[in-house]
């Protein structure tokens, strides 16, 4: 279950976004776990005041097609109104209750963290780290394990409680995950970084094999998954590096992204060549072109 934030706070580009990586979510755990011939589903629902089904829990050779449609404000639209995380917990138990026999389930949660609770007469009322975790716990305790993504990147300090600033709450989702000890990256999870799908869907698989060794369950319904048929492919990654471009955003966010790209095309072909290109008033070759090798002066 892939269950995105739609609360008013996050219209305009912020919605296109979570709508984005949805998509990307859907599409990568659907590959990994070979829907498209097995039992294993995926479904697709938002949430605010209440939740809305976008795309109900699916597999099969048109899954592709039917995901697509999740990208699209006609399918999806912002629901708007404020983040009602009992309303969320209730329903993510319905739905489970009513349509899935899976013995491993699990919900993407995409959100800040920041939930408000209908008004009284002092405004809107945050839930408390207390409240938070007893609705995390009556998820843990019927087996549904949350991974939470954040919508944003974190916050300098002195702006995590400006209203303005829409900052993820970093405590309070790491309360929702299920296991706060993934091997390979940092809870939350966060939107922004381009490689967040395909972490998450090798840390769902890692989880799977875990419970077979260990015992736990039923036996993941995929079975035996084949390593994908990959092609060779040359890849040229180009790169603004104009002045409209801080500092800062190059060395925390830019080379971050495309570390992750060169990263990702690699797991899937190590002999993929990859040229990086910078350019503004002049082209600058930063990289290769070369197959995978170490990045440290990259």
């Amino acid at each position: 279950m892939i269950l995105a934030d739609s609360s008013v706070c996050h219209a305009g580009i912020g919605w296109v976004r979570i709508r984005e990586f949805a998509y990307a979510q859907a599409i990568q755990i659907s590959d990994r776990l070979n829907m498209e011939k097995s039992d294993s589903r995926v479904g697709v629902f938002s949430f605010s005041n209440r939740v809305e089904e976008v795309l109900g829990f699916t597999n099969g050779a048109d899954l592709p097609e039917q995901l697509y449609s999740v990208k699209t404000d006609q399918k999806n639209p912002l629901l708007g109104d404020n983040t009602d995380f009992d309303v969320m917990t209730e329903e993510i138990k319905n739905v489970f209750d009513s349509s899935s026999q899976a013995s491993h389930r699990y919900v993407i949660l995409i959100t800040n963290g920041v939930g408000t609770k209908a008004k009284n007469n002092d405004g809107r009322t945050y839930y408390s780290e207390s409240e938070i975790r007893e609705l995390s716990n009556q998820l843990k305790d019927q087996e549904i394990r949350v991974i939470p993504v954040s919508i944003n990147d974190p916050c300098a300090p002195e702006h995590e409680d400006a209203p303005d600033r829409n900052c993820p709450k970093t405590d309070l989702l790491q309360i929702w995950s299920f296991n706060e000890g993934f091997s390979n990256a940092q809870l939350p999870f966060s939107i922004r970084n381009p490689a967040t799908s395909r972490i998450i869907s090798d840390e769902i698989l890692t989880h799977l094999d875990e419970d077979m060794a260990n015992g736990c369950g039923n036996p993941p319904k995929p079975g035996p998954r084949p390593a994908p048929q990959c092609q060779l492919a040359d890849i040229t990654i180009l790169v603004d590096g104009s002045d409209s471009i801080s500092r800062d955003q190059w060395n925390t966010q830019t080379l971050r992204a495309v570390t992750d790209w060169m990263e990702g095309y690699w797991e899937a072909s190590a002999e993929t060549q990859i040229t990086v290109k910078q350019f503004s008033d002049e082209i600058r070759t930063m990289y290769g072109p070369a197959t995978k090798v170490s990045l440290r002066h990259f």
